[in-house]
């Protein structure tokens, strides 16, 4: 009786972990790529307009600072999608992040972007 319980309790235990893993499971690019599809309309109205946002080489930060405050919005997935304002990544629809201009430049440096 304890081992069908021992067994039971393992294969429960298994089930979960497996479980719970099977969504963000794989590489880290597919878990990116199924962030890509909202299902609502208020994500894609909220995304409208901000393709903008995917910056070429070489990134000039200190023009993208339209506000002059010293902080920039960057996608902490996709180091190139950088706003002035607060939204979400046309790429993986993730919040954008507040970030400083000295940060922003070392995210981008560090993940292989050029800088101005």
């Amino acid at each position: 009786m304890k081992n069908a319980l021992f067994i039971g309790v393992m294969v429960l235990a298994a089930a979960i972990f497996f479980g719970c893993n099977s969504e963000s499971g794989g590489s880290k690019d597919q878990a990116h790529d199924s962030m890509q599809s909202g299902d609502s309309a208020a994500d894609d109205k909220e995304m409208s307009g901000s393709e903008d946002w995917i910056r070429a080489q070489p990134v000039d930060l200190k023009a993208l600072d339209l506000n002059g405050d010293g902080y920039v919005y960057q996608d902490p997935m996709d180091w190139n999608v950088i706003s002035d304002v607060e939204g979400k990544c046309p790429k993986c629809g993730m919040f954008l992040v507040k970030v400083t201009i000295a940060d922003a430049a070392q995210n981008l440096k560090d993940n292989g972007y050029t800088v101005k």
